[in-house]
């Protein structure tokens, strides 16, 4: 190697160590550069994955608490939330109804048999049924009749087309 080298001229052998550094300079960006910037965008899109989500949360929160509220639960550590409650408590049950409202387009009528009308025009059906399921064991308000259709277009949503409500004594 040292004969093969020495008959090169000072060109040539100036040649060959600007490739042979090239060469290396590249392999070190496709063994180290290349797999980081892959990493960076699919980080990129876990996180922007995961606002997304953190989004939702959030607003299935908001959405909780408004419920939790309508509904008259009573935080026992704070007293000043309690006293805030004791107050919605005092609300009929067709504001309360109103006010824990689940989906998109609820709408809710009293009617003159003391049964409430209430329609909504998109809803999970998972959380409709905790709706109904709180409001029977809060506030004693079961469903007396339901029409409710699934939606076609949407996974796990439904239509409510009317579904009466009546407070047991």
């Amino acid at each position: 190697m040292k004969q093969w080298w020495s008959e090169r001229s000072s060109q040539e052998r100036m040649m060959i160590t600007i490739c042979t550094l090239l060469f290396f300079l590249m392999i070190l960006c496709l063994v180290f550069l290349w797999p980081i910037s892959s990493d960076v965008s699919e980080l990129k899109s876990n996180v922007a994955e995961k606002e997304k989500k953190l989004l939702w949360m959030k607003d299935a929160s908001a959405k909780i608490k408004i419920i939790e509220e309508a509904l008259g639960k009573v935080d026992k550590d704070d007293k000043n939330r309690g006293k805030k409650n004791k107050g919605r408590n005092k609300k009929s049950k067709m504001e309360k109804i109103r006010e824990a409202a689940v989906g998109s387009g609820f709408e809710a009528k009293e009617k003159a048999d003391k049964r409430v009308r209430v329609t909504i025009k998109s809803v999970k059906f998972d959380d409709l049924s905790g709706w109904l399921g709180r409001l029977k064991d809060r506030h004693n308000i079961s469903v007396v009749q339901a029409n409710i259709k699934k939606q076609s277009n949407k996974k796990g949503y439904v239509e409510v087309k009317e579904i009466f409500l009546e407070a047991v004594e």
